[in-house]
């Protein structure tokens, strides 16, 4: 169940970063947010647990795409 409630929450990422960049926005993902845990759960007041963070803003660079493996690279048929 845990392995799910991971693909949604990650699916769910994905689509707030892309609809943030059709708006113009930038985003980071921190996934890890063990190094301020306390701090962030303070932060915005909420007692639930904390699985990433999306910070969202306007961004002051644009830094070009990086290179993409070939598909043939990344995908196995079986």
């Amino acid at each position: 169940m845990e392995i799910c409630d991971s693909l949604s929450i990650g699916a769910a990422i994905e689509n707030m970063i892309l609809t943030a960049t059709e708006h113009g926005l930038g985003t980071l993902w921190i996934a890890n947010t063990c190094f301020a845990y306390n701090e962030l759960v303070d932060f915005i007041k909420t007692d639930n647990q904390l699985t990433g963070i999306v910070a969202v803003g306007f961004a002051n660079e644009a830094p070009a795409k990086r290179p993409r493996k070939p598909f043939t690279d990344i995908v196995e048929y079986r």
